[in-house]
């Protein structure tokens, strides 16, 4: 199992972080839970999972403050963290973009010559 944090600033309706997936090895769905209760407090809600009605994760919500912020401007707000789980690792797929020679900016730079790699280093 996999497990994702989200962490919004709930009052400007702005998300500041997203971790990658965290694999927690055999913990059950129980001490899961429990485990995000004691480090982010009593449940709040449920992250619905959007292919269906059920849940997929917990949403927490605590008093933070912001390490700095413009004077006169208050650095308490209220912090929205959700857990979400996840059974695998998504799959990925790269589209990557090709690059012609001749979309660089300068021509005569030598970019067109391919680059020679040294026996002693790899590709």
């Amino acid at each position: 199992m996999f497990v994702q944090q989200i962490e919004f600033d709930h009052d400007a309706k702005v998300c500041l972080n997203e971790s990658g997936l965290n694999d927690v090895g055999n913990l059950s769905v129980e001490e899961l839970q429990q485990a995000a209760i004691e480090q982010f407090g009593p449940i709040v809600g449920f992250v619905d999972n959007p292919n269906n009605d059920s849940a997929i994760g917990w949403k927490f919500m605590a008093k933070a403050k912001y390490d700095e912020v413009p004077e006169g401007q208050d650095p308490e707000f209220t912090l929205e963290t959700w857990v979400v789980l996840h059974e695998k690792q998504p799959e990925v797929t790269y589209f990557h973009a090709n690059i012609e020679i001749t979309e660089l900016g300068n021509k005569d730079d030598g970019a067109q010559e391919k680059a020679e790699v040294p026996e002693n280093e790899t590709k």
